[in-house]
């Protein structure tokens, strides 16, 4: 779609602009982007969850593909994290020089190839080169896709898109579960390029973020774009001027700017040197690696093959697997509901010291199994897993992004941003890539209580460090952090306050 398609919807709906009420168009528009968002979330959640079910497969039709060892099948598993750590910075920087819309384009036509490639996949190679393809949108999840949700949506809905996106990845992991404990692998593959293909569509009807526009001075395409996706009615249109002016001021300021490269340079070094930029990065990751010693990720990935060295019934193995899929689908859905009553801190607190408790509960049990002190039970285990998925998923899998984003400092965001985005993804991949092994040299009863031991050191950590974020401003948040009689703090507030008095200038 060309600018004059924009003019002509435009001036199409400028007939009603004295229309206080938001016109159904503009709903339908960002139903469609978000449509498109929340596929491609899908289709990273079939990414992830595909490992688990076709080198099973693969393992018993050896013929086609040959066999797969242990160090292999960890590549397998853990290349979603590996790759997307490099595809982070690459989106990042591509996402602020050519806007949002070109970046999420070749997203979709790389999931179509992962895709294409995953289906006609003849040697595991072929595998492993679809899934580093696959990881852009693996990565798109935390950097791009998150950027359009907040600047193509209107506020009154922006809460409730971003709600159900939260599911949409672990949907994804469930249903490509399900199509391999009852279907042939390559189906998975085969929805994701019915996946890609919409994706596509969507990306190339949407029009560019009306917020980098105005960032790039382009205030005409600005209104075309956020016309476009928000109608013009009276709150649309006054968001619009105040985009628009925000902007224009900002490059104003950027036009009489007079500070010379030096000074910019011992500005970034004060603020990387201070405790508003170093706490906030040092607290994000404990938060990550909180999530990450839960085992959650090991655990839905590496589980048939956990199951059955528990049980040794491979039934019950794909049964407890699309059990805990399920469980912990309706577990983010019970954490949003919860959000809304209860406190980030307190929430994060309560959820994880069930999973804790109950991974103690798992490996005290294996110990008794191990050691002849009670009989096997099978729903014994699935009612801990259960309970600890429960958990888990209710507050450290749907708050770490949540409160990672409320916590990062003001200054550098979007670079300090990039750096916890690939810390995140190469400690995913680094625990899919060793669980095995760590299984293997200490034993299951064993390896549950080390993941609780080191979830209960950073829970422990969290709560003596971590602030309360609910219902706070970013500055608030950042004050907290850092104290509000922080001599540093002030240091950076009054150089930084100088800063502006020089950009002000005329």
């Amino acid at each position: 779609m060309n600018n004059c398609d924009y003019e002509v919807i435009n001036a199409n709906e400028g007939e009603d602009a004295g229309n206080n009420k938001l016109s159904r168009k503009p709903l339908f528009r960002q139903l469609l982007v978000c449509s498109g968002i929340w596929t491609t979330y899908f289709y990273a959640g079939l990414s992830m969850g595909a490992p688990t079910v076709f080198i099973p497969q693969i393992r018993q039709n050896m013929e086609s593909f040959g066999s797969i060892n242990t160090e292999m099948a960890t590549w397998l598993t853990s290349i979603l994290g590996f790759g997307s750590a490099i595809w982070v910075p690459i989106l990042s920087i591509s996402s602020n020089y050519l806007g949002r819309r070109t970046p999420y384009r070749v997203i979709c036509v790389l999931c179509f190839i992962a895709s294409i490639l995953l289906y006609y996949s003849r040697t595991i190679m072929h595998i492993l080169i679809s899934e580093l393809i696959a990881s852009t949108s693996f990565s798109a999840q935390i950097t791009l896709l998150l950027l359009i949700f907040s600047e193509y949506t209107s506020p009154q809905y922006r809460g409730v898109f971003l709600t159900l996106k939260s599911a949409t990845l672990l949907w994804g992991v469930w249903v490509s579960n399900t199509i391999g404990t009852y279907f042939y692998w390559k189906d998975i593959a085969l929805l994701q390029i019915i996946c890609s293909l919409y994706t596509i569509i969507v990306a190339f009807i949407i029009p560019e973020s009306p917020f980098w526009l105005a960032c790039k001075g382009k205030f005409e395409e600005c209104e075309i774009s956020h016309r476009w996706l928000k109608g013009t009615d009276e709150k649309s249109e006054k968001e619009l001027i105040d985009l628009i002016d925000f902007h224009k001021g900002n490059n104003d300021r950027a036009t009489n700017t007079s500070i010379s490269k030096m000074d910019s340079i011992k500005n970034f070094f004060v603020c990387v040197k201070s405790k508003e930029i170093y706490k906030p990065i040092l607290l994000s990751m404990l938060i990550q690696l909180l999530f990450e010693t839960t085992g959650k990720i090991m655990c839905s990935i590496y589980i048939l093959d956990l199951i059955k060295e528990i049980s040794n019934s491979e039934s019950m193995a794909y049964t407890t697997m699309l059990i805990l899929d399920a469980i912990t689908v309706l577990a983010l859905y019970i954490g949003c509901g919860l959000s809304k009553i209860l406190r980030r801190k307190a929430m994060l607190t309560a959820s994880t010291s069930v999973g804790v408790i109950f991974l103690f509960f798992i490996s005290t049990y294996l110990y008794m199994i191990e050691y002849s002190t009670v009989n096997e039970n099978k729903y014994v285990i699935l009612g801990f897993l259960m309970i600890y998925s429960l958990g888990i998923g209710c507050g450290p899998m749907l708050l770490i992004s949540t409160i990672t984003c409320e916590i990062l400092p003001l200054k550098f965001r979007n670079t300090c941003t990039c750096i916890i985005s690939m810390y995140d993804r190469i400690l995913m991949g680094l625990g899919l890539k060793f669980s095995p092994y760590i299984f293997s040299v200490l034993g299951l009863p064993s390896a549950f209580f080390l993941s609780g031991v080191l979830t209960s050191i950073c829970l422990y950590l969290l709560n003596i460090y971590l602030p309360e974020t609910k219902d706070k401003t970013l500055q608030e948040i950042s004050l907290a952090i850092c104290g509000q009689d922080d001599r540093n703090h002030k240091i950076i507030k009054y150089k930084f306050s100088k800063t502006e008095e020089i950009l002000t200038r005329e």
